[in-house]
């Protein structure tokens, strides 16, 4: 029954956030005690039927939302465990995964479909910023048409995306594009990084003495 108080309770405060509901807001709409709303969303207490139709009402959820969880038995640290722990914040609908321990493919599924579900319900996209120690590697988005669509945010991809949308500003500027053409040459070539230089130093010529307008 704990398990069952704290699955729901978890439920419960995750779709209190996605709905932009404070604690204190909530529990006036559903006309019971912050208190009581504390005890229920830590597992200490359970929710009478009267009060789990208010908090549907409110919320404008099904019961099933709150009850869509799998009943599991908390492995103890003793590195023989094979859970993943995640820790969740919700900012409006952007939704971050911070310190991922490492990625089981059955519990990313799982996450996956809930997210989707959670899409679906609010009728609108969800995004989610996945960060392992610390660094942004991907953001995936879940459609409220049921897609994934999947982002590589890796620096690597970041700085090649920076490239690309700098490149596509230019393209039109015959002078730039040979700059760039230039910069990448003198990677491999002597003649070419000299050309580049001299480039390089009639720009700061320009930018030192500007033509007058």
């Amino acid at each position: 029954m704990d398990i069952i108080k704290k699955s729901f309770g978890e439920q419960l405060r995750t779709c209190r956030k996605i709905k932009n509901f404070t604690q204190e807001k909530l529990a006036e709409k559903i006309g019971i005690n912050l208190r009581q709303l504390a005890r229920i969303e830590s597992g200490e207490s359970f929710v009478t039927t009267e009060t789990l139709f208010n908090i549907c009402s409110v919320l404008e959820i099904s019961p099933k939302i709150l009850f869509d969880f799998e009943i599991y038995q908390e492995t103890l640290m003793t590195g023989t465990g094979t859970n993943t722990n995640f820790k969740v914040i919700k900012n409006g609908n952007l939704i971050q995964l911070i310190n991922k321990e490492k990625e089981i493919e059955d519990e990313q599924k799982d996450f996956d479909n809930r997210m989707l579900k959670v899409a679906k319900n609010l009728n609108k996209d969800i995004t989610v910023d996945e960060l392992i120690d610390g660094t942004l590697c991907t953001t995936k988005i879940y459609k409220s048409n049921g897609e994934i669509e999947i982002i590589d945010r890796t620096p690597e991809k970041e700085e090649y995306k920076i490239l690309i949308d700098n490149i596509n500003k230019i393209k039109n500027d015959k002078s730039k594009i040979e700059y760039m053409n230039l910069a990448y040459s003198s990677l491999k070539d002597k003649e070419s990084l000299d050309k580049l230089k001299s480039m390089i130093k009639g720009i700061e010529l320009t930018m030192d003495n500007p033509t007058n307008q």
